[in-house]
């Protein structure tokens, strides 16, 4: 019994990284992107940041989808925070950062 409980933590450790990776990183990559395309946007500030916000929400549950449709959890870490951290580095550039 304590044989099949040892084997199986591979699996939970798989499931953990791509639960980390859809939370946490789906989380930074759209709140980043939001930031970044109301930034971006050429219309009124209030409504360019409604609409940024509506297209967070496509952009996080596209985010939880990869997580768990890749091959590897490694796949899933660096396609989520690879764009996460590069939108979060543009939010400065285009002084949402402030």
């Amino acid at each position: 019994m304590a044989g099949a409980i040892i084997s199986d933590v591979p699996g939970k450790l798989n499931v953990a990284a791509r639960t980390l990776a859809a939370g946490a990183g789906g989380y930074l990559l759209s709140g980043s992107f939001a930031v970044v395309t109301k930034a971006l946007l050429p219309m009124e500030p209030r409504d360019a940041g409604l609409l940024a916000t509506m297209l967070a929400f496509i952009v996080f549950t596209v985010a939880v989808l990869y997580a768990y449709a890749v091959s590897s959890a490694r796949k899933a870490m660096v396609g989520i925070f690879v764009p996460a951290l590069a939108l979060f580095g543009l939010v400065f550039l285009v002084g949402g950062g402030s």
